[in-house]
């Protein structure tokens, strides 16, 4: 627990000063957390996804393939011992999804994109409309149907990408500055179902 803890510090402090030592420090501490965590414990998952957390944050800085591996590969333990009913089911999922898109974008494997939509769609599904992380999660969702769309060329993907961003928009409240984000994607969904089908109320709602 205390290892955890001076993770999530570090993490914190790296977030507001973006020292690239805090975060390896963070990465150090989730690891020793995750390695004296015994098998079948409650803790396991959350542990998983704290590694996972700081395993991709730092591909992301430094892009190296064995930080993204290990990322996904925790987060995928991290979904499969969470059982479906237990309140961050949903979360891990979303984490998965995220890991997975990134996995795509670096190797270019299409199902590593199938999966992506797959655990974004189950970490949406879980999630109520009440809940602050539900339109963030949609906005996500509708950003890996466009991609399978602009891959596979299946309506149904942009069909869906346009209902999700749709909902996204409609859960956002009027003031923060993602709503705007969440309106352009709406309109980038509107705008290739035009191209795709000719819809005008399409073109104008863009």
């Amino acid at each position: 627990a205390r290892l955890q803890g001076f993770a999530v510090a570090l993490w914190d402090r790296y977030r507001r000063l973006d020292r690239l030592d805090d975060l390896e420090r963070a990465v150090a501490a989730d690891e020793r957390a995750v390695e004296l965590t015994p098998v079948g414990h409650p803790k396991v998952p959350e542990r998983l996804t704290g590694l996972g957390t700081s395993l991709l944050e730092r591909y992301k800085r430094l892009g190296k393939p064995d930080d993204l591996e290990r990322a996904l590969t925790s987060f995928e333990r991290a979904v499969e011992l969470t059982p479906v009913d237990h309140p961050n089911k949903s979360n891990r999922l979303s984490s998965l999804g995220v890991a997975l898109m990134e996995y795509f974008k670096r190797f270019g494997k299409l199902n590593d994109l199938v999966r992506a939509v797959t655990a974004k769609e189950g970490a949406v599904a879980l999630t109520p409309d009440n809940h602050s992380l539900k339109p963030g999660q949609l906005a996500s969702f509708g950003v890996s149907l466009m991609d399978r769309f602009r891959h596979l060329g299946n309506l149904d993907d942009l069909e869906r990408a346009v209902e999700a961003w749709e909902h996204a928009a409609v859960l956002t409240p009027v003031n923060p500055p993602d709503r705007h984000e969440r309106l352009a994607g709406l309109a980038g969904a509107l705008g290739h179902r035009h191209r795709c089908l000719g819809r005008l109320d399409d073109l104008e709602r863009a």
